[in-house]
């Protein structure tokens, strides 16, 4: 591969001039006198191409198909891939830059594995560059077709892309422009499955098999190894079922691992069917959202359903530990039996099987492995590790323990197994949801619950409750946090079947919370009178408010009530009641507290409101609303 030397694009493409004030041959000559050497020049000019021509998505949706010329692109700015590759051959040609089009057929929008690609239904580009052929394709690098809108989304991957990785992707009508010793037949390319960039990007250059379209007869699992070429890149899979054109992520069934530089990802396939594997990685090592890099498609037949298991639950520290596991594989673990655990987690100190309320110590052995015989007597299982230094020991893995047949089934345990835990698995895992509760019916044995679970530290939740017929209940949850440890407080109004309902996203996602998990909640009873938790303002938020009381959101006239909130960016608190201000006392914890309890009014309005550290204004913002009757 030809490799570029660096130059700063972004840069050089705000000095350029607009497009409505110049021609094509003046842009070629801002770029020729902006850069010297002749692979800096069609870099630059690539990008100019992919950041100032938008793809003609109403084009390329219509029956009418006409000809792009170089001009008629530089003018409208938009086009088709034919348009993109004509302007790019034209731009470097005024910089005396040697460049074709090259038509043929390429795995683009809409692709399906098992559908033939469409003839000529793509162009790109070859360009000679120091006296040696490179591939380009300007249209891809400008950005996506999601829908029917495009996305620009600059992608420098498709300039000077090695010849073996763009094969996979793209087919030229003439084989001598695929550039590699061995020409792929048409075949051939039409099995590989279609890599994205960032599956290239993080490290990874391969897989076995490496087949678009993959076969599970009889057999529920299969194994698929993606290769590693360099770096420590997270990589995570998911199992959907392909149902009426809808894709339902079935949960336990992937277990990815990493051995040396070869990610394994086990598949358990639950039944007869057609599936699609996603694959996911990160953008970047710091990034904890993932994005899909390759999709492959399983045509399951005759699947032994007797032999179809599921694997343990995998926490992101598994992954960021190098954790391996020997055994079990299996995520249901049998109630009372003695069952033998071994697995491989670098630079930790102690791993411990957690046994309901009881640790029990794995032995460290040779090369970071760690093993034992854990007699599971209590229905929560998992494994967890403590890295040296750290207070904390953190999720590695969590298993579900079978209880068939050990002991009669409580009506909340019996309809758990009917009806699992609903949860959306990307969401999840882009949150970093961890530590929640894994039974799909939860039972309140009074008219409150409390819920609680750990996320990634840029995550946000929200809570709703509503009845199994989408009766949907005001102030009924309150969602508060401590870190990254979230409290879900519930009232129930009445004793009866409810949906409580988890969303969750990052604060870097602009727009609504995506779903991420369900409960059914049994309430055995109701809160009778009018209850209601307090309404919590966007300075709570700001303050890093905690409300330890009171809860209620009503509070009964003349009653006296003790505050105790916790705001830890808060540097002054006061309770309000009209125009009566009560102030609270700070503590060393930055716990705020009434001295004594606070006379409630005869009815109204209270609002407690803070001050905060380091800003000059001396207006107070509001954290928390009770109202008083």
């Amino acid at each position: 591969m030809l490799k570029a030397k660096p130059v700063n694009v972004d840069e050089l493409l705000l000095e350029a001039p607009e497009r409505g004030t110049t021609t094509l041959k003046g842009i070629a000559t801002f770029i020729k006198h902006s850069t010297l050497m002749e692979t800096d020049r069609a870099r630059v000019a690539f990008a100019w191409v992919a950041k100032n021509i938008d793809y003609d998505v109403q084009k390329y949706f219509s029956a009418h198909k006409s000809l792009e010329s170089a001009q008629d692109t530089f003018t409208t700015g938009k086009a088709t891939c034919k348009g993109f590759s004509s302007i790019l051959v034209e731009l470097l040609k005024c910089m005396d830059i040697e460049a074709v089009s090259i038509p043929g057929c390429a795995k683009g929008y809409g692709y399906d594995p098992e559908r033939r690609e469409q003839d000529n239904n793509h162009d790109w580009n070859a360009i000679k560059l120091e006296g040696e052929w490179q591939l380009a394709d300007v249209a891809w690098g400008a950005g996506l077709v999601a829908g029917r809108a495009f996305i620009r989304e600059y992608e420098d991957f498709y300039f000077c892309t090695p010849p073996a990785l763009f094969a996979r992707s793209h087919f030229p009508n003439d084989p001598k422009w695929q550039l590699i010793p061995h020409p792929l037949t048409r075949d051939q390319f039409e099995s590989l499955p279609k890599f994205k960039p960032l599956f290239y990007k993080s490290g990874f250059t391969g897989s076995k098999p490496e087949q678009s379209v993959l076969e599970c007869i009889g057999n529920p699992h299969f194994e698929l190894k993606v290769l590693l070429g360099s770096g420590k890149p997270r990589l995570q899979a998911a199992l959907k079922k392909i149902a009426d054109k809808a894709y339902d992520e079935i949960p336990l069934t992937t277990l990815v691992q990493r051995k040396e530089d070869v990610y394994e990802i086990n598949v358990q396939v639950p039944e007869d069917g057609q599936y699609n594997l996603v694959l996911y990685a990160p953008k970047s090592p710091a990034d904890k959202t993932l994005t899909d890099v390759v999709t492959y498609r399983i045509k399951a037949k005759d699947i032994d359903k007797a032999k179809a298991m599921t694997y343990p639950e995998q926490y992101l520290c598994f992954d960021e530990m190098g954790g391996f596991l020997f055994a079990p594989l299996n995520g249901r673990v049998p109630l009372g039996a003695s069952t033998e655990f071994k697995v491989k987690v670098k630079g930790v100190e102690e791993v411990n099987a957690i046994v309901g309320e009881n640790w029990v110590p794995l032995e460290k052995g040779a090369e970071d492995t760690f093993s034992g015989k854990v007699d599971v007597d209590d229905k929560k299982l998992g494994l967890y590790a403590k890295r040296p230094g750290a207070k904390n020991f953190e999720a590695l893995l969590v298993y579900q323990v079978d209880d068939t047949g050990k002991h009669p089934q409580s009506k909340a345990e019996e309809e758990s197994k009917v009806r699992p835990l609903k949860k959306e698995l990307t969401i999840i895992k882009e949150c970093g949801l961890e530590n929640f509760p894994k039974e799909g019916v939860l039972r309140a044995k009074g008219n409150k619950l409390r819920l609680e679970l750990d996320t990634a530290p840029d995550c946000e939740l929200l809570a709703t409750l509503s009845t199994e017929k989408d009766e949907d209940f005001e102030a009924a949850t309150l969602v508060q946090r401590i870190g990254t440890h979230f409290f879900v407080d519930v009232l129930f109004p009445d004793n009866r079947k409810y949906n409580l309902s988890i969303f969750a996203k990052r604060k870097s996602k602009e727009g609504s919370f995506p779903f991420a998990m369900k409960y059914h909640v049994e309430a055995e009873k109701g809160t009778k009178t009018e209850q209601r938790f307090p309404e919590l303002y966007a300075g709570f938020k700001a303050a890093e408010a905690f409300i330890y009381e009171p809860l209620d959101g009503i509070l009964k006239p003349q009653s006296a009530v003790p505050f105790k909130i916790k705001a830890n960016k808060a540097s002054a608190v006061s309770v309000f009641m009209g125009e009566v201000e009560v102030p609270l006392e700070e503590k060393p914890d930055g716990m705020f507290v009434s001295a004594h309890p606070v006379q409630m009014p005869k009815g109204g309005v209270l609002g407690v409101f803070a001050s905060f550290k380091g800003e000059e204004t001396k207006t107070m913002r509001c954290l928390v609303e009770y109202k008083v009757k």
